[in-house]
């Protein structure tokens, strides 16, 4: 293996892309960022679930995405990403990761996947990661006059039974797996969050929250 092969990671496209930047655009109007709801030692920073949810709603637009992996060696491979349109329209973009001949090496393997996706995933949606609550769930809106004016995060009316940590986690990981997740979200954004363009986990605090999403998962399932 060469050094232009580790320095070199590949970037496509079709020919031409007109319906597809479209439609991102369209997307991007309305989602712009992540939450970082992962704690780790340097900080908080968004998770792979958290950042497929954040791109869920993107198939309202014709969106989608698949990941690829390649070989190079026994401590290398590239992770890509592939955004397509309904058109047939695309674009691939892919990075490098490295790892150790460890006692592990297929989880530390694992982990690097796991890093690269997330980046990827955020780059190649153009959607930035929240450095706090205000940045993902305010939004400026216009009032009667035409002046913007700011929405809170939360309109989630105090006094109700909150969530516990592992009810949350539950409902969290259900839902990043569910196929229609982005239908689901879209509906719990009209019922309890209208004024945010953006719904993400720290919306879902309530019993009363998870009970709504359970009753979607379950029509959407009998249809």
């Amino acid at each position: 293996m060469n050094e232009e092969q580790v320095s070199s990671p590949t970037i496509r496209a079709t020919d031409s892309n007109p319906k597809l930047a479209t439609a991102l655009a369209k997307f991007q109007t309305k989602h712009c960022n992540a939450a970082k709801d992962g704690k780790g030692n340097f900080g908080t920073y968004v998770t792979l679930t958290e950042a497929e949810l954040a791109v869920s709603p993107a198939t309202e637009f014709g969106l989608s995405h698949t990941f690829l992996m390649r070989g190079i060696s026994e401590t290398m491979a590239y992770v890509g990403i592939k955004l397509m349109h309904e058109s047939g329209e695309y674009e691939f973009s892919e990075l490098p990761i490295f790892f150790n001949k460890g006692r592990n090496p297929y989880h530390e393997m694992g982990s690097g996947v796991t890093y690269v996706r997330r980046y990827l995933l955020l780059a190649i949606y153009g959607l930035g990661q929240a450095d706090d609550e205000a940045d993902t769930f305010s939004r400026d809106t216009k009032d009667n006059t035409g002046n913007a004016k700011s929405v809170s995060k939360s309109q989630a009316p105090s006094g109700k039974e909150k969530l516990t940590d592992q009810q949350f986690k539950k409902l969290r990981t259900d839902l990043g797996k569910h196929p229609n997740k982005g239908k689901i979200t879209e509906a719990f954004r009209k019922k309890f969050v209208p004024s945010v363009s953006v719904v993400s986990t720290d919306h879902i605090e309530f019993v009363e929250h998870e009970q709504f999403i359970r009753h979607q998962m379950r029509e959407i399932e009998r249809k």
